[in-house]
């Protein structure tokens, strides 16, 4: 059904308690290798097609859920204070339901929830590859364009919430067009991708449920973003990967090695020249191929 512009694979679970939903996809097939693909906060489930075909040819299995306060996932428990425990048991809930005892992730930003799904059940995630991880906001020194100006403005928690809403009760296909337009602004590889109709849709088909009013998790999320204030526990992170362009209008290169490379020390950071904000868009096989080497890399290894 991803094929079709108009169609998403949705299910939905009911939580144990019986009362609240989460949403997710299973683009399959059933047959293939499991992999999760992690929204950001400033997206919802639907996952880029492109990316969806380059794991299916390599014979992944991707799905994709709806954090808490995101799209067509309740809240839940979830708060200000701790975004994630709802959502990493969400995500076992579903790896329970499908009887699945690990699975591998690509996240285009959404890291700080990866860091909490690692760290509950270190042996239920596989290898992850991390796609333009964001920042904590002082962290990030890069302060053009339109992401420029959010940042500072973020800089006031209740101006947060403000402005997600603002955004959100204008995001028809027209308006959305025009907000990445503007946020990819001087990025040549991106803005190559606002010309490709699909590409747009499918940012239209992520951005697109925030307009139900169901938005409080991105909020929740962009204050830890902007301003911390959240422990992340130590992982092991041996089998992961972060790839980030270096003409990411959002964040510097240096930056993202400086930032990550403390929180997540050891994890190979990979240097996509001339790459933009989204790379799971315009470097899928690089993502894949990323995904597939932690793999390859063990099996080199004497026994």
């Amino acid at each position: 059904g991803f094929l079709d512009p108009a169609i998403e694979p949705a299910r939905f679970t009911v939580r144990p308690n019986g009362r609240e939903m989460i949403g997710w996809s299973d683009y399959g097939p059933a047959s293939g290798r499991p992999v999760l693909i992690v929204h950001s906060n400033w997206a919802c489930r639907a996952a880029p097609r492109d990316l969806v075909r380059e794991l299916q040819r390599n014979g992944y299995r991707p799905m994709a859920i709806d954090r808490p306060g995101f799209g067509a996932t309740h809240i839940g428990r979830s708060s200000a204070e701790d975004p994630f425990a709802q959502a990493v048991d969400d995500t076992h809930q579903i790896m329970d339901q499908l009887r699945l005892d690990q699975l591998s992730v690509v996240a285009r930003a959404g890291t700080h929830f990866v860091h909490m799904l690692k760290a509950r059940a270190p042996g239920r995630v596989g290898a992850v590859v991390l796609v333009s991880p964001t920042l904590k906001t002082s962290d990030s020194h890069q302060r053009s364009g339109i992401m420029g100006t959010m940042k500072e403005v973020f800089q006031g928690p209740r101006l947060i919430e403000l402005f997600f809403r603002l955004i959100s009760a204008q995001l028809t296909f027209s308006r959305t067009e025009q907000i990445t337009r503007a946020v990819v602004k001087g990025t040549a590889v991106d803005e190559a991708l606002c010309d490709d109709p699909q590409f747009i849709r499918d940012r239209f088909r992520a951005v697109r449920p925030f307009a139900s009013g169901n938005l409080i998790g991105g909020v929740y999320e962009q204050r830890i973003i902007s301003h911390g204030g959240y422990t992340f526990p130590p992982i092991n992170v041996q089998d992961w990967t972060i790839i980030q362009g270096d003409a990411d209008s959002h964040n510097s290169f240096d930056d993202v090695v400086a930032h990550w490379g403390r929180l997540l020390p050891g994890t190979p950071i990979v240097r996509v020249p001339g790459g933009g904000r989204f790379l799971t868009s315009s470097h899928p096989a690089l993502i894949v191929e990323q995904l597939q080497r932690p793999a390859t890399a063990r099996a080199g290894k004497p026994r």
